[in-house]
């Protein structure tokens, strides 16, 4: 493959400059080659794509390119300018032009045109008039760019984002895009899905004969943009098979707007594409924490992390949390409540006390990120220890001969207050479980509730 890296694409609050920096030498440092600049909320890459980035920029830039070149790494430059561009305007095309040639000067050569998340028709009359549809026309436009951008940069390389970036590839759209985008101009491509959570070898060469040429995937992981907030992405890099490398022109991953929380993931994808075919997701996730979280606590922040892997690429709870809530569910069903109760306290205390470690952590920006999530690993041991205390009352208010009233309210509190602290996690901003875990403990207590008498 030609390229491996990053690009900046998330929506949110961009990174800052020094968090960038800090990310270009981690690149170099992992073997990248490539990071693509491509915010969604820098109004200068979208909604005012036609205004030259102000000098303070570009000098900030240009300190990027050159920390780049140090470490390997080419630094390159998108613009998005789907949402208002007039593609039938000649003079569009010189706007684009002038604004990436700021960027040639300080030493860029990689160049994107980006097109995604904008209407798939056209907008304008002048462009419904002269063009049959949007792919032509985006087409048109690239081309020009092209043609004007090769005359002022000799070693040009353009990277267009196509309107349809991710399925099967088989609409007209992206059909017609593979045959008429000339050979020159590279595609991105997200794969089967905008977040794909597997990539094949099939996908892989059904996309590169659809599309003549080997794409560069845009792989959406590890971001945690939109409607995926509430999640950590800090699992290992994983269901992309081997093969697909040979059908890639790159792969550049979009990572969280948690700069520092990225490094875990794209650290797991750097070994994979070192080695792909050894490549083992258990083996590089406990690497990648070796590599960044003291030795000291490793195990504390293993077993947190353990609980943070949900996400497009893992969508279901990691094998730990499998295991425990299965675990939960089996001496639950079988009435073996000693085993339960004693399953569900050693989990809780490991929690309260891998928690405390953790938020005990010195002003380190790794752990300030997490610190949200890392709260409600503590809440949800803090849960589960409510929920053994219920059960443990409700098992011994049943050992009794006859429920006295006093010990059927202190039943009552005890599910009452458990049942409170689960609901409370719908309303945070942060969720470490899929609700595999939320069920368990909800359906619990309403058995527990029946059994009881309690309403």
């Amino acid at each position: 493959m030609e390229f491996t890296g990053i690009v900046e694409g998330f929506y949110g609050k961009p990174w800052s400059m020094d968090s960038r920096i800090e990310m270009m030498k981690f690149l170099g440092k992992h073997g990248y080659n490539l990071y693509v600049y491509a915010p969604k909320n820098d109004p200068f890459h979208r909604t005012k794509w036609r205004e030259l980035y102000p000098q303070n920029m570009l000098n900030d830039f240009k300190e990027l390119v050159d920390i780049g070149k140090n470490s390997n790494v080419e630094f390159s430059i998108a613009i998005s300018p789907g949402l208002s561009l007039v593609y039938s305007e000649p003079k569009e095309v010189d706007l684009f032009v002038e604004k990436m040639l700021p960027f040639y000067k300080i030493g860029v050569r990689i160049f994107g045109l980006f097109f995604d998340d904008i209407p798939q028709t056209l907008q304008n009359k002048r462009d419904i008039k002269k063009f049959p549809d949007l792919v032509h026309a985006q087409i048109y436009f690239a081309h020009e760019v092209y043609k004007k951008l090769e005359l002022k940069v000799p070693d040009l390389k353009l990277m267009l984002c196509p309107t349809v970036y991710h399925g099967d590839g088989k609409s007209d759209y992206v059909k017609t895009l593979g045959k008429a985008l000339d050979q020159k101009i590279y595609i991105l491509w997200t794969g089967p899905q905008i977040c794909s959570k597997k990539i094949t070898k099939h996908d892989a060469i059904s996309i590169q004969d659809i599309l003549k040429r080997k794409p560069i995937y845009w792989d959406n992981y590890p971001v945690n943009d939109l409607l995926m907030m509430s999640e950590l992405h800090i699992g290992p890099y994983m269901n992309r098979e081997p093969d697909v490398l040979d059908h890639a022109s790159g792969f550049i991953l979009n990572p969280m707007s948690l700069v520092e929380s990225s490094k875990i993931p794209l650290a797991t994808a750097s070994y994979f594409f070192k080695d792909p075919y050894n490549y083992s997701s258990t083996k590089a996730f406990k690497r990648a924490i070796s590599e960044f979280v003291p030795p000291k606590i490793r195990k504390a922040f293993y077993h947190f992390a353990s609980y943070n892997v949900v996400s497009p690429i893992h969508p279901t709870e990691s094998l730990h949390a499998k295991l425990l809530i299965n675990r939960f569910e089996k001496f639950y069903s079988e009435e073996k409540f000693a085993d339960l109760l004693s399953s569900i306290k050693k989990e809780a205390e490991e929690i309260k006390i891998y928690s405390d470690i953790l938020m005990m952590m010195p002003d380190i920006k790794f752990f300030e990120e997490m610190k949200p999530w890392i709260k409600e690993y503590e809440e949800w041991g803090e849960t589960l220890s409510d929920l053994e205390e219920a059960i443990r009352i409700l098992q011994e208010a049943f050992e009794k001969e006859n429920l006295q009233k006093e010990l059927l309210l202190k039943v009552a509190e005890s599910i009452d207050k458990a049942r409170k602290n689960v609901r409370k996690f719908a309303d945070h901003k942060t969720a470490i479980f899929t609700r595999e875990m939320r069920n368990f403990v909800y359906e619990t207590l309403i058995k527990m509730s029946v059994m009881s008498g309690i309403n």
